[in-house]
């Protein structure tokens, strides 16, 4: 319901004409439905990924993703250059988002669970980077229609899994769940929007270190 508000509210934003045809041929159609199958995907390794290794160790794990995005922008863009004052304001943002996410406490985990601590973090990582490619090679799309097919491919990807979940244990939709997944829906759509003018005013490596930093804080 979250990502179906937040397609819904993209349509509404749309300036220019829209076809189906349109959408199948745009050069960002793979960008829109990796990223919105992403969204989903990494959002239940997290879930599993706290049920099974504890909320600091997943936090710290899905955050420090942010390091793939930021190497893969300082590679291959060149606008994006690294100087001694971001690289000294990295390395300070990795450690701050540990000491911030551990409260003090040792990490450790089980051994035999890290194959989900490498999922969170490399579907958090890619789905960033892919969010940051689209914006290096679109500027000039219109980037509503990508928001309302991104998240129109998240809530089909929900509903799949839904759907296959509900096979296997009965559960029944809550009224409170329609309720806060539309509350939810508006300010994840202008969070997007949000983001996604910011790659495109500012570094990279800048915005996703600014965007891991404010999530924990």
């Amino acid at each position: 319901i979250n990502y179906m508000t937040a397609a819904i509210c993209s349509y509404f934003f749309i300036k220019s004409e829209i076809s189906f045809n349109l959408i199948l041929n745009a050069k960002w159609i793979y960008h829109a439905i990796l990223i919105g199958t992403l969204f989903i995907v990494a959002f239940y390794f997290f879930a599993y990924g706290v049920q099974k290794v504890g909320i600091s160790f997943t936090t710290v794990t899905n955050k420090m993703s942010f390091i793939i995005p930021v190497t893969a922008a300082l590679i291959l863009y060149p606008k994006d250059t690294l100087t001694t004052i971001k690289g000294a304001a990295f390395i300070l943002a990795i450690i701050g988002i540990f000491l911030s996410s551990t409260k003090g406490k040792k990490l450790s985990f089980n051994k035999k669970y890290l194959w989900i601590i490498l999922l969170i973090f490399f579907s958090q990582g890619i789905a960033d980077a892919i969010f940051s490619d689209f914006e290096q090679r679109y500027p000039q799309e219109d980037k509503y229609i990508f928001y309302m097919i991104l998240f129109g491919m998240a809530t089909i990807s929900g509903m799949l899994i839904l759907i296959i979940k509900s096979i296997r244990v009965s559960n029944k939709l809550q009224l409170k769940s329609l309720f806060w997944g539309v509350v939810f829906g508006i300010p994840n759509f202008f969070s997007l929007v949000f983001f996604i003018k910011a790659l495109g005013e500012i570094n990279n490596s800048v915005v996703f270190s600014l965007t891991s930093m404010g999530i924990v804080i």
